[in-house]
Protein backbone atom coordinates (compact mmCIF):
# COMPACT_ATOMS: atom_id res chain seq x y z
CA UNK A 1 0.00 0.00 0.00
CA UNK A 2 1.62 3.41 -1.00
CA UNK A 3 0.63 6.96 0.45
CA UNK A 4 -2.09 9.00 -0.73
CA UNK A 5 -1.08 12.90 -1.08
CA UNK A 6 -3.60 14.49 1.20
CA UNK A 7 -4.45 18.25 -0.30
CA UNK A 8 -1.52 20.09 2.35
CA UNK A 9 0.99 17.45 0.99
CA UNK A 10 0.32 18.23 -2.42
CA UNK A 11 0.40 22.30 -1.70
CA UNK A 12 3.60 21.74 0.34
CA UNK A 13 5.24 19.86 -2.34
CA UNK A 14 4.55 22.53 -4.80
CA UNK A 15 6.29 24.85 -2.51
CA UNK A 16 9.29 22.63 -2.35
CA UNK A 17 10.06 22.54 -5.85
CA UNK A 18 9.93 25.97 -5.86
CA UNK A 19 13.21 25.96 -4.40
CA UNK A 20 14.22 23.79 -7.09
CA UNK A 21 13.25 25.91 -9.89
CA UNK A 22 13.66 29.30 -8.91
CA UNK A 23 15.33 32.34 -7.53
CA UNK A 24 14.44 33.40 -4.29
CA UNK A 25 16.11 35.20 -1.04
CA UNK A 26 16.99 33.49 1.83
CA UNK A 27 14.28 34.68 3.88
CA UNK A 28 11.33 33.87 0.95
CA UNK A 29 13.39 30.10 1.03
CA UNK A 30 13.56 30.09 4.98
CA UNK A 31 10.13 30.60 5.00
CA UNK A 32 8.87 27.65 3.07
CA UNK A 33 11.55 25.44 4.44
CA UNK A 34 9.76 26.42 8.13
CA UNK A 35 6.62 26.39 6.71
CA UNK A 36 6.78 22.79 5.18
CA UNK A 37 9.23 21.15 7.98
CA UNK A 38 7.96 22.20 11.49
CA UNK A 39 10.41 22.92 13.98
CA UNK A 40 8.40 20.92 16.80
CA UNK A 41 9.88 17.92 15.14
CA UNK A 42 13.40 16.99 14.92
CA UNK A 43 14.22 16.39 11.47
CA UNK A 44 17.13 13.96 10.83
CA UNK A 45 18.29 12.89 7.79
CA UNK A 46 16.86 9.43 7.50
CA UNK A 47 13.23 11.46 8.54
CA UNK A 48 13.95 14.22 6.16
CA UNK A 49 14.60 11.89 3.27
CA UNK A 50 11.50 9.33 4.02
CA UNK A 51 9.27 13.05 4.29
CA UNK A 52 10.53 14.20 0.73
CA UNK A 53 10.06 10.93 -0.81
CA UNK A 54 7.74 9.26 -0.01
CA UNK A 55 5.50 12.05 1.32
CA UNK A 56 6.33 14.60 -1.62
CA UNK A 57 7.61 12.14 -4.23
CA UNK A 58 10.77 13.75 -5.12
CA UNK A 59 13.62 11.59 -6.32
CA UNK A 60 17.21 10.77 -4.37
CA UNK A 61 18.41 13.90 -6.49
CA UNK A 62 15.81 16.58 -5.91
CA UNK A 63 16.02 15.29 -2.33
CA UNK A 64 19.90 15.63 -1.77
CA UNK A 65 19.64 18.87 -3.43
CA UNK A 66 17.32 20.19 -0.86
CA UNK A 67 19.05 19.08 1.83
CA UNK A 68 22.27 20.23 0.99
CA UNK A 69 21.32 23.66 -0.02
CA UNK A 70 18.44 24.16 2.34
CA UNK A 71 18.42 24.29 6.63
CA UNK A 72 15.96 21.49 6.39
CA UNK A 73 17.55 19.32 9.71
CA UNK A 74 17.87 20.00 13.09
CA UNK A 75 20.77 20.84 14.81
Amino acid sequence: MSYVQSQTDKEDEALLRRLLTEEMSYKESNKIISHVFSNLIKWTYDDTVFHLTQVFNFTDEECNQLISQYNILSN
